[in-house]
């Protein structure tokens, strides 16, 4: 009983940020994404009776704690799915670093979520998979999916899921992404959201403001219009970083280096490159650009100091057993 899936990660343009149902990773605003190419995770779950407890690998390290708790509960849901209690040994490995604002755990619960049920035999279509992957990483209901992406907030469990508004073929988007920190961010996005909800006071605003301008964006990618995308995805993506700046503790995942890319990329707008910047919970910047514009952004974004690695990313493909 053994499968082995591969899921991308993705990059919200507009952004989830807040849990107004922890258990069941239910968001107070609906989001939108698109699938990258270039960054993924490969993992594979064995469920076998000779197993006397669950052993998590991942990127050649045994999990424990904390860590393996959080991915031992979604196993836990998926047995309970599969009516089995069987126990299982899961190796995973991800192409890009873990836990640096890069939606790690997007491409890793969606592939685990694939490999697991698959193993079992069980299946399922794609909203089911985004519904029981959501309940291990909210971001993760997205990367069942390719191309651009929808997830649905809803009110309970089973109105909660992701769904594809176009598929990669549609548009070719590009993400070239501006790597300045590679270590685990300090505060992870499940601790940091959960303060964001509780003690910032312009959070519901954020919220409300999303319903208004999230079927904009939606129109943006179907008719293909580059500007009000980027300008949209700019705009969320400060509105996001400015409900952390006002929780109690801050929450500050930038580091002056990605306020020195973000003010390159808006200089680079003025000079006719076709840019936008958008950075998820960490110091990394995604910069949304066209395919034309693409190897000027990257030998420009490779040029400013404290840049580590630039990589490009087109539009990924759904989540798949390999």
């Amino acid at each position: 009983m053994k499968s082995k899936a591969l899921a991308h990660s993705n990059i919200a343009l507009i952004k989830y940020w807040g849990k107004k149902d922890p258990k069941l990773f239910l968001p107070w605003n609906s989001s939108v994404s698109m699938t990258l190419d270039r960054l993924y995770t490969v993992t594979e779950v064995e469920f076998s009776p000779e197993f006397k407890e669950d052993t998590i690998i991942v990127n050649g390290e045994k999990l424990e704690g904390e860590k393996k708790e959080k991915v031992v509960r979604h196993l836990n849901l998926i047995r309970h799915i599969g009516k089995t209690d069987l126990k299982a040994r899961v190796v995973s490995e991800n192409n890009f670093p873990f836990g640096a604002g890069l939606a790690s755990s997007a491409s890793a619960f969606a592939a685990l979520t694939l490999a697991a049920t698959s193993a079992l035999g069980l299946e399922l279509s794609k909203k089911e998979l985004s519904i029981i992957s959501r309940q291990g990483s909210g971001s993760s209901c997205r990367s069942i999916y390719g191309g651009f992406v929808e997830w649905k907030a809803g009110n309970i469990s089973e109105e909660s899921y992701a769904e594809q508004i176009a598929p990669k073929e549609h548009w070719d988007v590009r993400d070239v992404i501006a790597i300045v920190q590679k270590e685990e961010k300090k505060v992870s996005s499940r601790a940091g959201m959960a303060q964001t909800v509780e003690t910032c006071p312009f959070f519901m605003k954020r919220v409300e403001e999303v319903g208004k301008y999230l079927p904009k964006l939606i129109k943006a990618i179907l008719d293909k219009d580059f500007k009000t995308l980027g300008e949209i995805t700019e705009f969320d993506c400060l509105s996001m970083h400015a409900t952390m700046l006002t929780t109690k503790p801050m929450l500050l995942y930038w580091s002056p280096e990605t306020v020195r890319i973000i003010k390159e990329v808006v200089s680079w707008r003025e000079e006719g490159i076709e840019a936008y910047f958008t950075v998820d919970a960490g110091p990394n910047v995604h910069v949304i650009t066209l395919p034309e514009y693409v190897k000027e952004v990257e030998k420009r974004l490779s040029e400013i100091q404290g840049v580590k690695e630039v990589i490009s990313c087109g539009i990924g493909d759904d989540t798949k057993v390999i």
